[in-house]
């Protein structure tokens, strides 16, 4: 291996250790041994496995009992794919986990090279993102976004309130055209319960059904400490009503 090869190995752990991460679930190969080795020179353990598979439902199960992402890592071919079991299933188990395999050089690209398989594709419909890393400049900013996808606000354990505003319509465009022309025409569509939604997935949802909770809402979320989504409904049709009565209250100001 160049000591380009060698850097890149290095700082991958680096940002892992920024990471918070502490254990890297696998089993070494040829192409990972610098990877290994720079493991074994930091602050991770490197926890070795009887199989590929195994190591992506240890990193699975670790990300399910500690709310931060599990890491596993095989090398390239046949040793990533074993990966895509554990991976898969901890996408639909929405549990936080990264996954780093080893790949054939780019000048073996398109070549039909000894266990050159298109990982990026092969993961991509079982992930919410699979990405090559074509350079060693690109480590730092790629790690980041896979563990700022894989780590969501909830296991963080973060506090915040999202409004959703729920109109199931264009409402200002349907206005318009009520407006204009007498009648609205394809602009209502469906939205899904955002309440329910919220509740699934462990967060705190708050439904408003009436003009007295707009402010006592808002209040009791921002006081939780969890993730809050509150579900606002809009009604423009109240539009041309403010108008008219600004209207009056310029005639009568004039």
């Amino acid at each position: 291996m160049t000591e380009s090869a060698r850097s890149t190995a290095g700082l991958i752990v680096e940002c892992l250790e920024n990471e918070g991460v502490t254990h890297v679930f696998g089993i070494p190969g040829e192409e990972t041994i610098r990877l290994v080795d720079a493991i074994s020179r930091s602050s991770v353990r490197y926890v070795l496995a009887r199989h590929e598979q195994g190591a992506s439902f240890m990193a699975e199960v670790y990300g399910r009992l500690t709310g931060r992402a599990g890491v596993c890592s095989a090398t390239l071919g046949p040793g990533a794919i074993n990966l895509l079991l554990g991976t898969a299933d901890a996408t639909t188990n929405s549990t936080p986990l990264i996954a780093l395999s080893a790949q054939v050089g780019m000048n073996r690209s398109f070549k039909e090279s000894h266990q050159g398989v298109d990982l990026v594709s092969m993961f991509a419909p079982a992930v919410k993102w699979s990405a090559l890393v074509a350079t060693p400049g690109a480590v730092p900013e790629m790690i980041r976004k896979a563990f700022k996808l894989a780590q969501t606000a909830l296991r963080l354990g973060l506090a915040f309130v999202i409004l959703t505003w729920v109109d199931n319509a264009y409402g200002l465009i349907s206005w318009k055209m009520d407006l204009e022309i007498g009648r609205d025409v394809d602009t209502r569509f469906g939205n899904p319960d955002f309440v329910a939604y919220a509740e699934s997935f462990g967060a705190t949802g708050y439904r408003i059904t009436a003009p007295g909770e707009l402010l006592p809402a808002p209040r009791t979320a921002l006081a939780a400490e969890t993730v809050s989504v509150i579900a606002c409904p809009v009604d423009y049709s109240a539009n041309l009503e403010l108008i008219e009565s600004l209207g009056d209250l310029d005639e009568s100001l004039s």
